[in-house]
């Protein structure tokens, strides 16, 4: 069961151990969704709600609303996106010079 305080503290180990590292605990993590689900409460409107903050290391809820769009944007560094619940659409325009892949159902990387 998805356990909130154990995902950082992988999260953090995995830091170091670099970004293939970071994926993969976030793969397994997003394939509990019923338990994150459940540790992480349900969504009743959008935000962004931070679980952790480090320099190294920053882990962000983020609840979208239906149809919700940003800007087209690039964070400047690598990420990891696993969704749990609902989806992600993303609109990829012919300057886009990172691309993000995607690497599982619910998980995006961005290209480093």
């Amino acid at each position: 069961m998805f356990d909130k305080d154990r995902f950082i503290q992988d999260c953090m180990t995995a830091v170091a151990e670099g970004q293939g590292a970071i994926r993969e605990v976030v793969v397994e993590a997003v394939a509990d969704s019923v338990g994150m689900m459940s540790e992480l409460g349900e969504p009743e409107h959008a935000g962004i709600t931070p679980i952790y903050r480090s320099p190294d290391l920053t882990i962000i809820n983020f609840v979208w609303a239906p149809c919700m769009c940003l800007m087209p944007h690039n964070h400047q560094m690598f990420s990891v996106v696993g969704i749990y619940a609902g989806r992600e659409d993303n609109i990829f325009g012919e300057e886009q010079k990172r691309p993000l892949r995607r690497q599982e159902p619910n998980l995006w990387e961005s290209a480093t």
